[in-house]
């Protein structure tokens, strides 16, 4: 071989002489943790405590969105005729609930939909539907 060939092959042998010293190391300390692992949750087995499982993941509701909760505000009102603030808010969180919606963010939205032109609410808290030119007056 050639002398400076020679040099660079004797530096690299040199610099990968403590990384396989240290890469043993690791894998005799993971040997290690590995068997006290194994010991501790033998001890839980026997104690009834068991290894922990994973949790399964939690199915996220999607959460309601304006025009449905619209929709729903409409129906509602259209049904029963004018209904107060807190009574409206309980049947539309029955209502998602039955169609698998998250509550979350409700307050929010049933205000953000209140502010629509279609729905009014008289300072006392009686929502109603607003009457337009072309709906039958009976």
């Amino acid at each position: 071989m050639n002398f400076p060939i020679d040099q660079i092959v004797t530096e690299l042998r040199s610099q990968l002489a403590p990384i396989e010293a240290e890469e043993n190391r690791l894998r005799a300390t993971l040997t290690e943790l590995k068997d006290q692992r194994k010991k501790l949750e033998a001890a839980l087995s026997v104690l009834g405590g068991g290894p922990q499982k994973a949790r399964p993941p939690r199915q996220t509701k999607a959460c309601a969105t304006k025009p449905e909760v619209v929709q729903i505000v409409a129906d509602l009102l259209v049904s029963n005729g004018p209904i107060e603030l807190p009574d409206l808010e309980g049947l539309t969180k029955e209502r998602l609930v039955e169609a698998n919606r998250s509550l979350s963010g409700l307050g929010l939205r049933l205000k953000e939909v209140l502010r629509e032109e279609q729905f009014q609410v008289s300072p006392s808290g009686l929502v109603s539907l607003v009457e337009t030119s072309d709906t039958p007056v009976a």
